[in-house]
Protein backbone atom coordinates (compact mmCIF):
# COMPACT_ATOMS: atom_id res chain seq x y z
CA UNK A 1 0.00 0.00 0.00
CA UNK A 2 1.37 3.75 -0.68
CA UNK A 3 2.14 5.88 1.94
CA UNK A 4 -0.56 7.65 3.43
CA UNK A 5 0.89 10.98 3.35
CA UNK A 6 -0.02 15.05 3.66
CA UNK A 7 0.36 16.19 0.10
CA UNK A 8 1.15 19.51 0.07
CA UNK A 9 -0.99 20.90 3.08
CA UNK A 10 0.45 23.58 5.06
CA UNK A 11 -0.73 21.91 8.73
CA UNK A 12 0.05 18.20 9.90
CA UNK A 13 -2.83 15.98 9.88
CA UNK A 14 -5.33 16.55 13.54
CA UNK A 15 -5.56 14.28 15.62
CA UNK A 16 -8.73 12.25 14.06
CA UNK A 17 -7.28 12.25 10.83
CA UNK A 18 -4.44 10.72 12.14
CA UNK A 19 -6.59 8.12 14.21
CA UNK A 20 -8.26 7.11 10.80
CA UNK A 21 -5.04 6.76 9.25
CA UNK A 22 -4.24 4.29 11.61
CA UNK A 23 -7.72 2.63 11.26
CA UNK A 24 -7.42 2.78 7.52
CA UNK A 25 -3.77 0.33 7.96
CA UNK A 26 -5.51 -1.76 10.41
CA UNK A 27 -8.62 -2.34 7.86
CA UNK A 28 -9.83 -5.37 6.03
CA UNK A 29 -9.34 -4.39 1.96
CA UNK A 30 -12.40 -4.58 0.06
CA UNK A 31 -12.08 -5.51 -3.72
CA UNK A 32 -14.21 -2.17 -5.40
CA UNK A 33 -12.66 -1.22 -9.03
CA UNK A 34 -10.93 1.59 -9.40
CA UNK A 35 -10.74 2.54 -5.45
CA UNK A 36 -8.49 1.60 -2.53
CA UNK A 37 -11.13 0.77 -0.28
CA UNK A 38 -10.98 -0.37 3.23
CA UNK A 39 -13.83 -1.65 5.97
CA UNK A 40 -12.67 -1.38 9.64
CA UNK A 41 -14.39 -3.55 11.99
CA UNK A 42 -17.50 -4.63 9.61
CA UNK A 43 -19.95 -6.99 10.23
CA UNK A 44 -19.46 -10.82 9.17
CA UNK A 45 -20.71 -11.30 6.04
CA UNK A 46 -21.49 -7.62 5.07
CA UNK A 47 -18.09 -6.84 2.93
CA UNK A 48 -19.74 -8.17 -0.44
CA UNK A 49 -22.78 -5.76 0.00
CA UNK A 50 -20.10 -2.87 0.86
CA UNK A 51 -18.48 -3.81 -2.43
CA UNK A 52 -21.24 -4.33 -4.47
CA UNK A 53 -22.83 -0.79 -3.19
CA UNK A 54 -19.43 0.61 -3.64
CA UNK A 55 -18.87 -0.79 -7.12
CA UNK A 56 -21.91 0.31 -8.38
CA UNK A 57 -21.32 3.81 -7.43
CA UNK A 58 -18.57 4.44 -9.08
CA UNK A 59 -19.92 2.41 -12.47
CA UNK A 60 -22.29 5.76 -11.98
CA UNK A 61 -19.53 8.52 -11.54
CA UNK A 62 -17.48 6.58 -14.06
CA UNK A 63 -20.38 7.06 -16.93
CA UNK A 64 -21.70 10.22 -16.10
CA UNK A 65 -19.16 12.38 -14.83
CA UNK A 66 -15.48 10.38 -15.45
CA UNK A 67 -13.65 13.58 -14.99
CA UNK A 68 -14.78 14.19 -11.46
CA UNK A 69 -13.97 10.09 -10.99
CA UNK A 70 -10.28 10.94 -11.45
CA UNK A 71 -10.01 14.02 -9.70
CA UNK A 72 -11.57 11.75 -6.74
CA UNK A 73 -8.76 9.03 -7.05
CA UNK A 74 -6.33 11.59 -7.73
CA UNK A 75 -7.20 13.65 -4.50
CA UNK A 76 -8.65 10.82 -1.68
CA UNK A 77 -7.04 7.71 -2.72
CA UNK A 78 -7.83 6.22 -0.02
CA UNK A 79 -12.00 5.02 0.97
CA UNK A 80 -12.29 3.89 4.55
CA UNK A 81 -15.70 2.30 5.64
CA UNK A 82 -16.17 2.38 9.37
CA UNK A 83 -17.80 4.58 11.99
CA UNK A 84 -18.10 8.63 11.03
CA UNK A 85 -19.82 11.11 12.36
CA UNK A 86 -22.20 11.75 9.07
CA UNK A 87 -22.44 9.60 5.82
CA UNK A 88 -19.29 11.19 4.12
CA UNK A 89 -16.22 13.00 5.36
CA UNK A 90 -12.96 14.39 3.43
CA UNK A 91 -10.18 14.12 5.07
CA UNK A 92 -7.74 15.80 2.75
CA UNK A 93 -4.50 15.83 4.62
CA UNK A 94 -3.97 12.33 4.73
CA UNK A 95 -6.06 11.65 1.81
CA UNK A 96 -9.05 9.43 2.93
CA UNK A 97 -12.46 9.80 2.24
CA UNK A 98 -14.28 8.11 5.10
CA UNK A 99 -17.60 6.61 4.53
CA UNK A 100 -20.00 5.87 7.48
CA UNK A 101 -20.67 1.71 7.50
CA UNK A 102 -24.50 2.45 8.35
CA UNK A 103 -24.99 4.56 5.54
CA UNK A 104 -22.89 2.56 2.97
CA UNK A 105 -25.22 -0.67 4.35
CA UNK A 106 -28.48 1.15 4.37
CA UNK A 107 -30.75 -0.24 2.00
CA UNK A 108 -32.75 3.21 2.38
CA UNK A 109 -29.55 4.99 0.88
CA UNK A 110 -29.16 4.20 -2.89
CA UNK A 111 -26.08 4.12 -5.11
CA UNK A 112 -26.96 7.33 -6.43
CA UNK A 113 -27.04 8.74 -3.34
CA UNK A 114 -24.11 6.80 -2.65
CA UNK A 115 -22.27 8.31 -5.87
CA UNK A 116 -23.41 11.88 -4.84
CA UNK A 117 -21.47 11.22 -1.02
CA UNK A 118 -18.05 10.78 -3.04
CA UNK A 119 -18.74 13.85 -5.43
CA UNK A 120 -19.53 15.87 -2.06
CA UNK A 121 -16.15 15.13 -0.26
CA UNK A 122 -14.17 14.76 -3.74
CA UNK A 123 -15.43 18.15 -4.21
CA UNK A 124 -13.63 19.11 -0.68
CA UNK A 125 -10.55 17.48 -1.96
CA UNK A 126 -10.43 19.44 -4.70
CA UNK A 127 -11.03 22.45 -3.25
CA UNK A 128 -8.40 21.96 -0.68
CA UNK A 129 -6.08 20.90 -2.83
CA UNK A 130 -6.45 24.29 -4.77
CA UNK A 131 -5.52 25.94 -1.26
CA UNK A 132 -9.41 26.76 -0.08
CA UNK A 133 -9.10 25.03 3.34
CA UNK A 134 -12.60 23.79 4.98
CA UNK A 135 -12.36 25.54 7.98
CA UNK A 136 -12.96 28.80 9.81
CA UNK A 137 -15.00 31.54 7.85
CA UNK A 138 -15.06 29.96 4.49
CA UNK A 139 -16.20 26.25 6.09
CA UNK A 140 -20.02 27.83 5.32
CA UNK A 141 -19.55 28.79 1.13
CA UNK A 142 -17.29 25.86 0.92
CA UNK A 143 -20.12 23.61 2.57
CA UNK A 144 -22.22 25.17 -0.56
CA UNK A 145 -20.30 24.77 -3.21
CA UNK A 146 -19.38 21.11 -2.42
CA UNK A 147 -23.76 21.15 -2.18
CA UNK A 148 -24.26 22.36 -5.37
CA UNK A 149 -21.47 20.15 -6.57
CA UNK A 150 -23.39 16.82 -6.18
CA UNK A 151 -26.59 18.75 -7.48
CA UNK A 152 -24.68 19.04 -10.59
CA UNK A 153 -23.91 15.58 -11.10
CA UNK A 154 -27.26 14.40 -9.37
CA UNK A 155 -29.18 16.19 -12.05
CA UNK A 156 -27.47 13.70 -14.70
CA UNK A 157 -27.75 10.46 -11.85
CA UNK A 158 -31.86 9.17 -12.82
CA UNK A 159 -32.97 7.75 -9.27
CA UNK A 160 -31.11 10.54 -7.51
CA UNK A 161 -34.19 13.54 -8.42
CA UNK A 162 -35.63 13.10 -4.30
CA UNK A 163 -32.01 13.87 -3.23
CA UNK A 164 -31.29 16.65 -5.73
CA UNK A 165 -34.58 17.78 -4.31
CA UNK A 166 -33.71 17.80 -0.68
CA UNK A 167 -30.64 19.68 -1.27
CA UNK A 168 -31.99 22.25 -3.17
CA UNK A 169 -34.67 22.53 -0.39
CA UNK A 170 -32.02 22.77 2.38
CA UNK A 171 -30.55 24.85 0.30
CA UNK A 172 -33.33 27.25 0.25
CA UNK A 173 -35.11 26.89 3.56
CA UNK A 174 -32.02 26.04 6.34
CA UNK A 175 -30.35 28.88 6.42
CA UNK A 176 -28.36 27.65 9.62
CA UNK A 177 -26.30 26.18 6.88
CA UNK A 178 -25.58 29.42 5.82
CA UNK A 179 -24.00 30.47 9.12
CA UNK A 180 -21.00 30.64 9.85
CA UNK A 181 -21.62 29.69 13.67
CA UNK A 182 -22.76 26.72 11.99
CA UNK A 183 -19.54 25.51 10.66
CA UNK A 184 -17.27 26.80 13.63
CA UNK A 185 -14.87 23.79 14.82
CA UNK A 186 -16.72 23.85 18.35
CA UNK A 187 -20.09 22.95 17.08
CA UNK A 188 -18.66 20.87 14.60
CA UNK A 189 -16.97 18.49 17.35
CA UNK A 190 -20.41 18.95 19.52
CA UNK A 191 -22.42 17.45 16.36
CA UNK A 192 -19.62 14.87 16.57
CA UNK A 193 -19.69 14.17 20.06
CA UNK A 194 -23.24 13.85 20.03
CA UNK A 195 -23.49 11.09 17.16
CA UNK A 196 -20.45 9.53 19.04
CA UNK A 197 -22.04 9.13 22.04
CA UNK A 198 -25.22 7.92 20.72
CA UNK A 199 -23.66 5.11 19.26
CA UNK A 200 -20.77 4.44 21.76
CA UNK A 201 -17.59 4.92 21.83
CA UNK A 202 -16.99 0.91 22.39
CA UNK A 203 -18.98 0.16 19.20
CA UNK A 204 -16.50 2.51 16.93
CA UNK A 205 -13.39 1.61 18.20
CA UNK A 206 -13.33 -0.94 20.72
CA UNK A 207 -13.66 -0.76 24.42
CA UNK A 208 -10.01 -0.44 24.82
CA UNK A 209 -9.03 2.00 22.69
CA UNK A 210 -12.66 3.80 23.81
CA UNK A 211 -11.27 4.54 27.04
CA UNK A 212 -7.83 6.24 25.74
CA UNK A 213 -10.12 8.51 23.01
CA UNK A 214 -11.75 9.61 26.24
CA UNK A 215 -8.86 10.49 28.17
CA UNK A 216 -7.09 12.41 25.16
CA UNK A 217 -10.60 14.20 24.56
CA UNK A 218 -10.57 15.09 28.02
CA UNK A 219 -7.09 16.45 27.78
CA UNK A 220 -7.73 18.56 24.92
CA UNK A 221 -11.02 20.10 26.36
CA UNK A 222 -8.83 21.04 29.03
CA UNK A 223 -6.00 22.79 27.42
CA UNK A 224 -8.88 24.44 24.80
CA UNK A 225 -10.40 25.77 28.62
CA UNK A 226 -6.85 27.12 29.63
CA UNK A 227 -6.16 29.15 26.32
CA UNK A 228 -9.77 30.98 26.06
CA UNK A 229 -8.82 32.20 29.94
Amino acid sequence: MPALGWGKHPRPPALWERFNRLRFRLATPIPVPLLQVRAFRAAPGSTELLAERLAAAVRLLQSVTPLRLAYLRRDLPFILVAFGPCAGQCLDRVGICLLNTDDVLCQELSVEVLALVLVHEGTHARLARLGFENEGKHRARIERLCRLAAVTVGTRLPGAEEYVAWLQEMELSHESFADDEYWTDAALMQRVNERVRARGWAAVVGSWVARILVLLERAIQKLSNREDR
